[in-house]
């Protein structure tokens, strides 16, 4: 199907194969995928998609599209973990498959660094008074276990000691 493919196809997929391997790169992630590789990772309909948006001047917006655009994803959460993208370890998906396949699924957690991550994206970010208003009334009615509730207590304790200079001991 890649010979077949008009010129200004191979030119979008060429953008494509090449900010995905510096996104990959950067993510600190071995990408050993050459560009045939690359094209033969597309199916014979994921194509004709894209022919189809080509020839009606609407690939870019298409792709764009949050959930239905076209990603170079991993053909599984293993393969992601080990960190080497090549022709087995990778496939083009749609976002919203990539975002079902690879964002937490039921049970399972955050890694600690994670979690360190994300609080300190979010310690000392201002929020507005309608979004303060939002989360309190999504909170009402819920009950905190005793435990929430102490930690809570503990946590809003040494951020006032620390506040006035004081030094917690345990």
């Amino acid at each position: 199907m890649a010979a077949s493919l008009p010129v200004g196809i191979i030119t979008w997929l060429w953008g494509q194969y090449s900010r995905a391997e510096a996104y990959q790169t950067d993510q600190g992630i071995t990408f050993n995928l050459t560009f045939l590789e690359y094209q033969a990772l597309w199916k014979k309909d994921q194509l004709e998609k894209l022919i189809y948006w080509h020839k009606h001047n609407r690939l870019v917006s298409a792709m764009k599209h949050r959930d239905r655009g076209f990603v170079l994803s991993w053909r599984s959460k293993a393969d992601r973990k080990a960190g080497v993208m090549d022709k087995t370890t990778a496939r083009i998906l749609t976002r919203e498959k990539s975002r079902q396949r690879f964002y937490l699924q039921p049970g399972e957690t955050h890694s600690e660094d994670a979690k360190k991550r994300i609080g300190d994206a979010q310690r000392g970010r201002k929020r507005s008074a309608e979004h303060k208003a939002a989360i309190s009334r999504a909170r009402k009615g819920t009950k905190q276990s005793q435990e929430h509730i102490d930690a809570r207590v503990a946590a809003t304790k040494a951020t006032k000691q620390r506040k006035l200079g004081l030094v917690l001991t345990p």
